[in-house]
């Protein structure tokens, strides 16, 4: 018992006068002046826990709270924002890789192709008016089949080989001459043009599936076979090597797999000897021949199928 009350007695010694009088204070409910010399006694005391702390300070605390929460929500939405903005850039990425991927396997740029096409072909010689006049035009349009190699240089440039195969009609002179009547007669032709081809579509380096192709070129043509006309004097060259040069539009649809179709119109044109028919000047001179028109002309349209590799 002496013990407990020599330890209390101690404590009591170690206990500053200014806390003495707060705790007395504080006994007898004065709580602002306990508060005020509490903060004299111990600056900090003022925000030890427990103790209610001033209207002011409690508002700002509040206040800081709502500004903190409100900087989160705004952190908050900027990340969300900004994650949209990656998503849609990566998917717009996305998008324009597979882009460039189609644009990639619709160039032809660097690639060869080989094509087969087949139609009909018009035959406008110097005497094929006689077909028209003893109603047999249907007989000046014949066939032709051809095959081509060819390479894009470019999108935009290519060159073409061709070398096709096919049947014509032409007819001996009877209105310049005293031999009257029709004397039509058929021949065959192969001939081989070399073109340079312009791809519209590619000019831009913008390749699409359509391409319309315009191409020039030039050639040889070799006619053969020429069926016997019945005219009585007026005779038939064969075999013939002529030279040709023609123009033409080709209208290209090409899967991404290589493969197409096209449509293909020409005109070509020949040196007067392809039909076989060629007037002297002993023939024009004395009446008996007739002036030919310096070339030989011929339009085709035809249908293929080519490949690219």
């Amino acid at each position: 018992m002496s013990i407990v009350l020599g330890m209390a007695s101690v404590r009591a010694q170690e206990i500053p006068d200014s806390v003495k009088v707060t705790m007395a204070l504080d006994s007898l409910g004065v709580t602002a002046a306990a508060d005020s010399l509490r903060a004299v006694a111990d600056p900090n005391a003022a925000n030890l826990p427990g103790k209610d702390q001033p209207a002011d300070t409690a508002a700002a605390k509040d206040g800081a709270g709502k500004q903190d929460e409100a900087a989160v929500k705004k952190e908050d939405s900027t990340a969300k924002e900004g994650s949209k903005e990656l998503q849609e850039q990566t998917a717009a990425g996305e998008e324009e890789a597979k882009e460039k991927e189609k644009a990639s396997k619709r160039s032809h740029a660097g690639l060869f192709y080989v094509a087969l096409q087949g139609g009909p072909v018009f035959n406008y010689y110097e005497n094929s008016f006689v077909y028209s006049e003893n109603g047999q035009t249907g007989k000046m349009f014949t066939a032709q089949g051809a095959v081509s190699i060819g390479l894009d240089f470019s999108d935009a440039l290519g060159i073409r080989l061709q070398a096709a195969y096919g049947n014509d009609a032409g007819a001996c002179n009877t209105r310049e001459t005293s031999a009257r009547g029709f004397y039509p007669y058929n021949f065959q032709h192969a001939n081989l043009f070399f073109d340079a081809m312009l791809n519209v579509a590619g000019i831009n380096d913008k390749e699409t599936s359509l391409r319309p192709k315009l191409y020039l070129g030039a050639g040889l043509a070799y006619t053969f076979g020429f069926t016997d006309s019945g005219h009585p004097w007026q005779k038939l060259i064969s075999p013939n090597v002529t030279f040709g040069f023609r123009t033409g539009l080709l209208t290209e649809y090409c899967w991404d797999s290589g493969f197409g179709i096209f449509a293909d119109i020409c005109a070509e044109a020949y040196t007067d000897q392809y039909n076989g028919l060629q007037p002297s000047e002993a023939d024009q001179s004395n009446g008996a021949g007739y002036a030919g028109f310096p070339f030989d002309l011929r339009g085709l349209a035809s249908l293929g199928v080519v490949f690219h590799f």
